[in-house]
């Protein structure tokens, strides 16, 4: 908890869960606070992770090197992710729609400050190792 407080010091806000009942962006969707279980802005308040991508990179701790920007107007493009908890490769990949909406792809493993999804206490069950998490849209 105060891991999350002081993310807020630092001007970050929750990292909730964006969930839409049809397809994405053009049915019914919402705001689910707190959503995002892999970050400390999120829900991960025992087991403090890396933060998620986009909230790592507004403060600046994700630099733009570990960073692959993509257009979705751009050619087709295959990329190997390195989990967001590494120190190097690439750690995520951020999409931007014609709209201009934002979207981040990103890979947790149990490794690093992530290590904690390999315990026995990962209250959620979230699986380290097979998880890519799309993080969307940011406004």
């Amino acid at each position: 908890m105060i891991a999350q407080e002081l993310g807020h010091t630092f001007g970050l806000g929750h990292s909730s869960g964006h969930q839409c009942d049809g397809a994405l962006e053009t049915d019914t969707c919402r705001t689910a606070p707190y959503r995002d279980y892999y970050d400390v802005m999120g829900a991960s308040w025992s087991s403090v992770g890396s933060l998620n991508a986009p909230q790592a990179a507004q403060l600046g701790v994700l630099p733009a090197s570990a960073q692959l920007p993509v257009t979705a107007a751009g050619p087709a493009t295959t990329v190997t992710l390195a989990p967001l908890a590494a120190r190097g490769g690439t750690r995520a990949v951020r999409l931007t729609d014609a709209a201009g909406s934002t979207y981040w792809l990103e890979l947790r493993t149990a490794t690093g400050r992530d290590a904690w999804l390999a315990a026995a206490d990962n209250r959620f069950g979230l699986d380290p190792g097979r998880e890519v998490q799309v993080l969307c849209p940011m406004h």
